[in-house]
């Protein structure tokens, strides 16, 4: 290398710097690519100053201005370099502090089950979801660490939620539970009910039988005008029997139906 060629790579480091910053300044003869990083931009410094430990200049001042351009450049893109850190550290640390805000407004009172209010819970878990929706959109302006933070408060306040329904979940399972045991006691006693009434009825009926029976051959008018008011006792007997049997099949059809 020579040191013409040494004065080209300055230009095209001063080229890059300006590409990197979106000045726009290229020469006709040289095509600098618009996707120049920082990295390129230090590996093609680090290029030019191993040039200098083997190129001679025609004059001292020649060498010494080269020199001198070329630190002024590489001093103004470690400005601007630091500068483009700041803001995007600044600009990464408002979308964190954004997100986090979200996360935040995700959190209920209290995570209690004891009187739960699930559309309540149903409003924050979607606001805990635009949390996730505002990382999604921000992580390319946000740094490494600051994702890493979003992230992490988004699935801690998550495991939050999912703690609650799950809590809500065996809290309803639990009295589910309770309420079929319930109404299966319910079942048991009005099956109970129903077979003694049935077993009365079957005994108030041929009760009844017998004493028609007998009505039928009595010889003294008396007697049976006295059968036939016991008689009439015992058919009001059945039909009392009958409405409690109708009762009892109704609440046990209504207590399948709840169980089916």
């Amino acid at each position: 290398m020579d040191w013409k060629e040494l004065d080209g790579l300055i230009n095209e480091l001063e080229r890059m710097i300006d590409s990197k910053l979106n000045r726009g300044i290229y020469l006709v003869t040289v095509l600098v690519p618009s996707s120049v990083t920082w990295g390129h931009i230090w590996a093609k410094a680090a290029e030019i100053q191993d040039g200098f430990k083997g190129v001679r200049y025609p004059t001292k001042d020649q060498r010494e201005e080269a020199w001198g351009r070329f630190n002024s450049l590489r001093n103004d893109a470690s400005r601007r370099n630091q500068e483009e850190h700041d803001r995007r550290r600044s600009l990464s640390e408002t979308h964190l502090s954004a997100i986090l805000h979200q996360v935040s407004n995700a959190r209920p009172a209290k995570f209690i089950i004891a009187h739960p209010d699930v559309n309540e819970m149903k409003d924050l878990s979607h606001i805990l979801h635009e949390a996730g929706q505002m990382l999604s959109e921000r992580k390319g302006e946000m740094l490494p660490e600051h994702k890493q933070e979003s992230f992490a408060a988004i699935q801690e306040m998550k495991k939050g939620h999912d703690a609650w329904w799950e809590s809500l979940k065996d809290a309803q399972h639990q009295r589910r539970q309770e309420r079929e045991s319930k109404i299966r006691e319910n079942l048991a006693k009005n099956y109970e009910r129903h077979r003694k009434a049935t077993d009365a009825l079957s005994r108030y009926q041929s009760a009844a039988e017998d004493l028609r029976s007998q009505i039928a051959t009595a010889y003294s008018e008396d007697w049976a005008s006295k059968a036939e008011g016991r008689l009439s006792k015992l058919e009001d007997k059945i039909a009392d029997i009958e409405r409690s049997i109708e009762q009892f099949e109704e609440w046990i059809r209504e207590d399948e139906g709840k169980l089916s």
